[in-house]
């Protein structure tokens, strides 16, 4: 059977260092304030919302909720087929698998979405100094292949090439790094 029941806040639950306060009422938790992430957005997009926060319903067993969190729940919107414009779209809740999301409020939201001003450029692999004993690097792949830039235009039209350094000093066998992105115009720099 489903029994107990507790409201809560995302702000209540942060000082009260995770304890979450119980009272024995028909089998319903609320958790409000959640915050949801974006999931899927095109890189040449951007997107906004008024909508910032998300409130919860669950039911489960009141033992289930006393170690249930804010934490043990995810709210996601998938933007993967948002397209210029206002788009409305629902929220995904996950929930740990012994208790049941009955409610999402609001159950979708709408986004506003634009396509962001920049330039596409592969990703060149740049080697910084030298491997010991003269040995020589056969390959390398960048991943991914290519970068969108978006930012202000005068600052963009500077922008020559994307790079990851390699530091061969570094590189002891072979392997996979994980390097950022740098920008350079064409002096170099």
């Amino acid at each position: 059977t489903y029994t107990g029941c507790a409201c809560y806040s995302l702000k209540s639950h942060i000082r009260r260092y995770n304890a979450l306060p119980l009272s024995q009422k028909q089998g319903r938790i609320f958790f409000e304030n959640l915050s949801f992430q974006y999931l899927r957005l095109d890189e040449e997009m951007s997107v906004n919302s008024p909508t910032k926060q998300v409130s919860i319903k669950v039911r489960g067993r009141t033992n289930q909720f006393e170690s249930l969190t804010a934490g043990d729940f995810t709210a996601s919107v998938d933007l993967s087929k948002v397209r210029v414009g206002d788009n409305t779209v629902p929220v995904n809740v996950k929930s740990p698998g012994h208790v049941q999301v009955t409610k999402v409020s609001p159950g979708e939201i709408v986004v506003t979405a634009e396509r962001l001003d920049g330039k596409r450029f592969p990703v060149q692999v740049q080697e910084i100094g030298a491997l010991p004993n003269g040995e020589k690097v056969k390959s390398y792949q960048a991943q991914p292949g290519d970068v969108f830039v978006a930012g202000d235009p005068g600052v963009l039209k500077n922008v020559a090439k994307a790079v990851v350094q390699v530091q061969l000093g570094d590189i002891y066998e072979s392997g996979v790094l994980d390097l950022p992105v740098v920008l350079l115009d064409a002096k170099g720099q």
